[in-house]
């Protein structure tokens, strides 16, 4: 009886019953953040705009670490962030913005690499190519290629 109930709840809903209420609580979380004001990225320090650009990270990774229970469930380990910054800092294994803002994720890449970046994608060149060349993720040239950039080295 409880797989005729699953079945009956994906069959009205279009998807799985689990994966409907993570996305009505994402939905719901978004919401609440919006309304505390503290929609704005841990990471580049500006606005969340949309529940798909919304995510949820830990500061510090919780994974390697002593105590990864503790960690994993200490809501002051808890930040928002745009999906995509959270990627990349996932992908590079970086550092956080810190409180001046001086740090960014993709701080590695110095101005010139990120110019030449530019070029080779206006010229068309393949961006997995390109992120293979400058030992970077191809989310980082997709954000140097929408100009989703910060502050980089000299």
């Amino acid at each position: 009886m409880n797989s005729f109930s699953n079945d009956k709840k994906k069959n009205q809903l279009g998807m799985s019953f689990g994966k409907a209420n993570n996305i009505l609580k994402k939905n719901l979380l978004f919401l609440l953040v919006q309304k505390l004001e503290l929609d704005v990225c841990y990471r580049c320090e500006k606005k969340i705009e949309t529940v798909e650009d919304f995510s949820v990270e830990h500061k510090i990774n919780w994974l390697n670490s002593e105590n990864p229970i503790e960690l994993f469930f200490d809501l002051n380990n808890i930040a928002f962030s745009h999906f995509n910054c959270n990627s990349n800092a996932r992908n590079k294994n970086s550092p956080h913005l810190n409180g001046s803002g001086e740090e960014h994720y993709m701080s590695k890449l110095k101005t010139k690499e990120i110019l030449e970046i530019r070029e080779k994608i206006e010229k068309g060149m393949c961006q997995a190519e390109i992120a293979r060349e400058y030992n970077t993720t191809r989310s980082t040239i997709n954000d140097i290629k929408f100009f989703r950039t910060r502050k980089y080295e000299n």
